[in-house]
């Protein structure tokens, strides 16, 4: 069994300003979205001279394994796993994480209706800030009506 697993960063163009103005880069293996969860959601790590945010399921996944960030250019890509387990325990310690990350997909199912997402998602995307007050109020409106769904 390898010790080595490279897992895909779901947010790999994700940036978030910081209160102290600091910008830094975001890594979530299971959420495509930084809204989809709360502030208390996410942690602040160093990995190598980097401070990320990650989320705190893939902090989970990435638990007791040495983390190594998978560039592309100023993109994070992915995030390569290493446990420095042998034998039996690294068996048992890949099959806990797989059962843990299936368990926050049948979570994320449970708790999330995917064309909700989806919609709310591409809507987000396609958004474009100005000052005009107009479209302030038909964004807002469509959030409400997401919500009222």
């Amino acid at each position: 069994m390898l010790n080595t697993t490279t897992i895909q960063n779901l947010l790999p163009n994700a940036k978030m300003r910081l209160k102290d103005n600091n910008l830094v880069l975001l890594i979530s293996f299971f959420y495509n979205h930084p809204n989809l969860l709360s502030e208390n959601g996410w942690s602040l790590i160093k990995i190598g001279s980097e401070n990320i945010l990650i989320d705190k399921d893939t902090l989970q996944v990435c638990e007791g394994c040495e983390m190594t960030l998978e560039w592309n250019k100023d993109h994070i890509n992915g995030v390569t796993l290493k446990s420095n387990l042998q034998g039996e325990e690294l068996e048992k310690h890949w099959e806990k994480t797989v059962k843990f990350c299936e368990n926050v997909r049948k979570d994320m199912n449970c708790h999330f209706d995917t064309v909700k997402i989806e919609e709310l998602t591409s809507s987000m995307a396609e958004t474009k800030i100005n000052d005009d007050e107009k479209s302030c109020d038909i964004l807002h409106e469509q959030v409400l009506a997401l919500e009222e769904d």
